[in-house]
């Protein structure tokens, strides 16, 4: 699953990076209305944001969606700007892979007592990619869309 994010910025050769594995780390998503929104990756334990009912993980799978676990936390789909995202294989190395200019990896927002948090949505990997990791993140393909979508610094 994915570990880490790369945003473009839009100052020049700028760029935010976000590991999961950090505490409070934060992502960029961008919902219906084109508005950029930063949330927190998920909760990675008890102890971050502990009196907020809020799943303990980073991403979503679509299984989950579509047997509909988290209705019950109202969430609303976005896309994930992300210039490029890294998984790590068995043994821990990291693979980046640069998005095209009309990918966005897909995700949901999740608002809980005024905080943003987004979770990334998960697909079983392909057999290409199983040899990495046995979860990949859902990409969506907008035909009509070129990615200009920078978040500022």
């Amino acid at each position: 699953m994915c570990g880490g994010l790369i945003f473009k910025t839009n100052k020049k050769e700028q760029f935010i990076t976000a590991y999961f594995p950090r505490p409070y780390t934060t992502i960029y998503g961008v919902n219906s209305e084109l508005k950029i929104i930063k949330a927190y990756w998920g909760k990675r334990n008890e102890d971050e944001f502990k009196d907020i009912d809020v799943p303990k993980t980073g991403w979503a799978k679509i299984e989950s969606l579509e047997k509909g676990f988290w209705n019950k936390f109202e969430y609303t789909k976005v896309l994930i700007p992300a210039y490029k995202y890294m998984e790590k294989d068995k043994a821990g190395h990291s693979h980046w892979f640069i998005l095209n200019s009309n990918e966005f990896i897909e995700g949901i927002l999740v608002v809980k007592e005024n905080l943003n948090f987004i979770y990334i949505v998960t697909v079983p990997s392909t057999e290409e990619y199983s040899k990495i990791h046995n979860r990949w993140v859902s990409i969506v393909h907008l035909s009509n869309c070129q990615k200009n979508i920078f978040v500022d610094k």
